[in-house]
């Protein structure tokens, strides 16, 4: 019987070879897209999950009185916390330098990835160690652990342990021995190391981390067994304020495994894109499918006689089931080959463009279950309603003349066409509504020129050699200003602290932003005062007793008139000397926050200099021979701020790209539907098409004849489209503090482009059958 069932279905594969492609290419597009987000999802909701106590790993995090949430504690809270509350049996601070010198014989590199942590690290994460004791470690300040990649490339074939390395960091050179080796970590791990070195070591590189009012390190605690962090955050809410009675900012704790893929407050982040991809490839199997039912049903007058005589001679409605079934499963499974081979095409250009290092042959190893699973539904979706309709038909209606579909089931065909072609165009709009986001996010005023702007990092002795590399390159034609900076103004992260002054609100409780500059800090970023003045070195109070403020702070501050007024901060008084008018000081995600600049060179962290418009590869040239006769042998490496501020969102360009790619396919899948129903109905109303050119129809009368039939449920289902396209983007740009306004011509663009590849696919069948001649098709009757 079974045996028989695939004849048929292999029959019925050669007899009509079109459709059995339609179908099958259809099907694969639609599986493979599938089968690709499940890959992309998998990889993005595994990311940490390899720890194996990460149900009882939570991160430490701030809540301000004003309700803004920052990811990290005061340096302090760690051990402290470890100390004081019984439920938390292990804590750590993790904080990760992107640029440092190391030193090993005569040999200088700048490094990445470099670690301060607790002790606790490697009882609470599972880094693997391969060398070392992960108990401790990390106890000895004189310590570092390296990552087998960093031992190789320094030692070889030779045992590293034992040996040292020298750490070059503000102006100081500290001599490190290597206590552990780290194995590779997973690359679906958020933290990726080369060096870590204890927290209790930062006083000899010359960092402070003791300060209540210094925020800066993610802090992470391991909670006993059976400890209810609800329990735990009642008891740490008001912790802060033991130790730091004017601060009123509390603590609690976030589920470690959610930190990936959820902002804060647990709202959005990037599980949001988890559900779009996932709705896209859902949404293009649907299509896929529902061409599969659209031919399927549409060829049923084909197959009407064979299923009337099957029943004639004794065959039961569960076996006609079984077998279209059948034929949907062996449809499917030749899709699923076809498209586990446009993935392995497609993948390499995929993970190029998501950024990740996924393989397709997990979806035949670890995820052999998911693609079986996914098989067999897209087998039962494709296959119910055929089998289902076609497996119904009476014998006496089918066998005793020509069989027409039912009314029925072109309306069922024609629901679907508008099903397909909704979906499409909602997806297509929302596709230029995120281009027009990333665009808007490109090209907005930040309130600073990030254009002919370059840094370089300040690591090893640069901080000592500022003053002398800054006199050398104001030599220099092509730069225009030079200056300084803890923090980048593209993302400024450092909280100082809540200001005060005479008569404010007791109970006003913001922490504000700070960042340390350089004089001409403003000029070299373009950024405008809009009232004061910028700091000058004709005023020595600039370097120490006067502030700026942003705009944003001034508002909260309830400063009438700003400049002049002490603000004590940090314990001391400070005088307003000027307002800078704001600029965005954070991701557009967010609102600008309220900032404080200071002259300062003791944290500064960037050379920062604006070239002039030109030729800046000549500039880059004279600024690294500049820098390489002063600062001796601290390697050059320089960065374009434009450059950075682009990889701020670089997760908008790459959900852009995708979402790019995935409308058009929609489109392609639904038109290659739309393709195989105008084929089938030329063929259906072939006589019909021949007795009108006979009687005098001309060729632009037949056009539109045959495209009326089509044309309607495109234009409702693009019609439908737009209400839901435009909801969906709206609840998108809300997760934006600024966000670009919808434009109406992005609706007008994509039901043009959709109604024209639409027609474009009817028309080619329309006007083939208009140029058919009469006499072929009616040469027989």
């Amino acid at each position: 019987m079974l045996l028989n069932y695939l004849k048929i279905a292999l029959r019925n594969l050669r007899r009509e070879k079109l459709y059995s492609l339609l179908n099958i290419l259809g099907l694969s597009l639609g599986l493979a897209v599938t089968l690709g987000i499940l890959l992309y999802i998998q990889d993005e909701l595994n990311v940490n999950q390899f720890h194996s106590k990460k149900d009882r790993i939570h991160r430490v995090v701030t809540t301000a009185t004003n309700g803004h949430i920052w990811s990290v504690p005061p340096y302090p809270a760690a051990p402290v916390l470890k100390t004081d509350i019984p439920d938390i049996l292990q804590s750590t601070r993790l904080f990760v330098f992107d640029d440092i010198l190391v030193k090993y014989g005569e040999k200088v590199r700048r490094e990445v990835n470099f670690g301060f942590a607790d002790n606790d690290l490697f009882g609470i994460f599972d880094f693997p160690l391969i060398a070392g004791d992960s108990l401790t470690v990390l106890n000895n300040p004189q310590h570092i652990v390296i990552s087998q990649e960093i031992a190789a490339d320094y030692f070889g074939e030779e045992d590293p342990m034992g040996k040292a390395l020298t750490v070059m960091v503000n102006g100081t050179e500290v001599l490190f021995t290597i206590g552990g080796v780290l194995g590779e970590i997973p690359s679906n791990s958020m933290y990726r190391f080369n060096f870590i070195v204890s927290f209790e070591s930062a006083d000899k590189m010359g960092y402070n981390f003791d300060g209540w009012a210094s925020y800066g390190a993610p802090t992470f605690v391991l909670l006993q067994e059976e400890t209810s962090p609800k329990v735990v955050n009642k008891k740490i809410e008001h912790f802060i304020t033991q130790y730091s009675p004017r601060d009123s900012a509390t603590l609690h704790l976030e589920p470690f495994a959610n930190m990936h893929l959820y902002t804060l407050d647990g709202s959005t982040g990037p599980i949001v894109y988890i559900y779009m991809f996932g709705a896209i490839g859902l949404l293009v199997l649907l299509l896929a499918c529902i061409n599969f039912m659209n031919l399927s049903t549409a060829r049923a007058m084909n197959r009407a006689k064979e299923i009337g005589i099957r029943k004639v001679v004794g065959a039961q409605r569960r076996q006609l089931i079984f077998q279209f079934f059948g034929e949907s499963l062996l449809m499917t499974v030749l899709a699923t080959f076809l498209a586990l081979c446009w993935i392995q095409l497609i993948l390499p250009g995929f993970n190029e463009l998501t950024g990740k290092q996924m393989s397709w042959q997990v979806l035949i190893g670890s995820y052999g279950g998911y693609l079986l699973a996914v098989v067999a539904v897209t087998a039962i979706l494709a296959g119910s309603y055929p089998a289902m309709m076609l497996s119904g038909m009476r014998p006496i209606g089918v066998l005793k003349g020509p069989f027409k579909s039912s009314k029925g089931s072109r309306n069922l065909r024609q629901l679907l066409v508008i099903t397909q072609f909704a979906l499409s165009v909602t997806l297509i709009i929302c596709t230029l509504i995120i281009q027009d986001q990333f665009h808007f996010i490109q090209h907005k005023n930040l309130g600073f020129d990030r254009e002919h702007v370059v840094y370089m990092d300040i690591v090893g002795d640069s901080k000592k050699h500022y003053q002398t590399i800054k006199e050398q390159l104001s030599s220099i034609p092509q730069i225009q200003y030079i200056s300084s900076t803890s923090t980048l103004p593209t993302r400024i992260y450092s909280y100082g602290g809540v200001p005060r002054y005479q008569g404010d609100d007791p109970e006003f409780n913001v922490n504000f932003l700070f960042s340390m500059v350089d004089y001409d800090y403003l000029k070299t970023f373009g950024m405008e005062v809009a009232v004061g003045r910028d700091f000058s070195r004709e005023f020595s109070t600039d370097s120490s007793l006067n502030l700026l403020l942003n705009e944003t702070a001034v508002k909260l501050l309830k400063l009438e008139n700003p400049v002049g007024r002490t603000i004590n901060w940090w314990g001391n008084d400070w005088q307003v000397i000027g307002v800078v008018k704001d600029f965005h000081n954070a991701n557009m995600e967010e609102e600008i926050k309220p900032l404080v600049l200071v002259v300062s060179q003791e944290w500064v962290s960037q050379i920062c200099i604006r070239l002039a418009p030109g030729d800046p590869a000549s500039a880059l040239a004279a600024i690294q021979e500049t820098w390489e006769e002063t600062m001796g042998n601290i390697p050059f490496d320089y960065h374009f701020l434009d450059d950075t501020y682009d990889e701020m969102y670089i997760r908008e360009k790459r959900v852009a790209a995708i979402f790019s790619y995935f409308a058009y396919l929609a489109i392609f899948v639904s038109c290659l539907g739309l393709f195989g129903l105008a084929t089938f109905g030329v063929f259906q109303r072939g006589k019909e098409i021949g007795v009108r050119k006979v009687l005098g129809a001309n060729a632009s009368d037949i056009v539109k004849l045959l495209a009326k039939d089509f044309t309607r449920p495109v234009v409702i289902g693009v019609v439908l489209a737009i209400p839901i396209a435009y909801l969906l983007a709206k609840e998108w740009l809300a997760t934006y503090a600024y966000q670009v306004e919808i434009s109406p011509w992005r609706f007008i663009l994509a039901v043009a482009l959709t109604i024209g590849f639409a027609m474009l696919t009817i028309s080619f069948q329309s006007t083939r059958a208009a140029l058919t001649n009469p006499a072929e098709v009616l040469k027989d009757e």
